[in-house]
């Protein structure tokens, strides 16, 4: 049985592809120009170079895991379950860039709790004040993704047109937001004017 040769991939480029991004990466104009034919050719490679989202993450994960690759790897699993939860059929561009905001969020915030809580027990007040700090903001910005992506995801949504046959047979069309439709109730739920 023949051993399979590898195949060229983008992380592992055959010179002189190579040698013209390691060039062009260090300032090199002219490697630059050989260059911008061949990028033209395949944007799967700029755009790996460019999905800042991917080397955030890929940032904070080795900052959580170090070298441990089985934690590296669960963590890269668990990154890519949680986006496919959350990104639901069918995304919007818009929707796939709050998912990934959120995903990077949930990690960035879980790194910022860990971190504090190794060294909770080894820090000053004022250590511990900005890591609590750290971790808020963090939380907020979590936080406020996730609303956006659901307010996004709100608008989507057709609007809604409800008939509703009110006393005596009269019709009353309401469009758009149901949900606040209507007057407001009293105690109970009651309608303000009805008796308990």
């Amino acid at each position: 049985m023949s051993n399979p040769q590898p195949t060229t991939s983008l992380t592992q480029p055959e010179p002189p592809f190579a040698t013209l991004l390691h060039q062009a990466a260090e300032g090199d104009k002219q490697a630059m120009q050989e260059l911008r034919p061949l990028l033209a050719q395949d944007t799967r490679l700029y755009k790996v170079y460019t999905d800042l989202v991917a080397n955030a993450e890929a940032s904070l994960i080795k900052a959580v895991a170090g070298q441990n690759l089985v934690l590296t790897e669960a963590l890269e699993r668990r990154q890519a379950a949680y986006r496919a939860e959350i990104i639901g059929p069918n995304p919007t561009p818009l929707e796939r860039l709050l998912v990934d905001r959120i995903a990077t969020l949930w990690l960035q915030l879980h790194y910022y709790e860990t971190v504090y809580t190794h060294n909770q027990a080894d820090l000053s007040i004022r250590q511990a004040e900005y890591h609590l700090r750290r971790i808020d903001g963090a939380n907020r910005r979590y936080l406020a993704a996730i609303k956006s992506l659901a307010q996004v995801r709100r608008l989507l949504l057709p609007p809604v047109q409800v008939n509703i046959a009110a006393q005596g047979g009269q019709q009353i069309n309401v469009a758009g937001d149901v949900t606040t439709a209507g007057p407001p109730l009293g105690r109970a739920g009651l309608d303000p004017g009805s008796d308990p």
